[in-house]
């Protein structure tokens, strides 16, 4: 069985004991998540920098809030390359390892 790729330690705490509220975090997250990786995929191929940008910072605290490590870093570079108009070669590459690792979280987040 593959690690789990999330934490919900950070959620928990702040939940303070309720279940309920954990698992409508992690609903919300299974809900909003796929549609915003679609608006950075989509902002890729429009060369939509500031599509990016905006969603990938939308996307950033859900990452943190989910305690998902492997990608912390990777949305933020995702968010810093469309600031500065990198090439679509790097960002498609960064944007890619981000889709890939966060439907593994998905996955993982729909088994609870």
């Amino acid at each position: 069985m593959e690690p789990k790729l999330y934490n919900l330690e950070q959620i928990e705490l702040m939940a303070e004991g309720n279940k309920e509220f954990v698992m409508t975090m992690v609903n919300m997250f299974i809900e909003l998540t796929p549609d915003l990786i679609n608006k950075i995929k989509k902002g890729l191929v429009d060369n939509n920098y500031d599509e990016i940008k905006s969603q990938a910072h939308k996307l950033k605290p859900s990452i943190d809030m989910m305690g998902i490590v492997s990608a912390k870093n990777e949305i933020r570079e995702i968010e810093k390359l469309a600031l500065e108009r990198a090439d679509v070669y790097t960002l498609n590459n960064k944007i890619t390892y981000l889709e890939t690792t966060l439907n593994k979280v998905l996955e993982q987040l729909k088994s609870l």
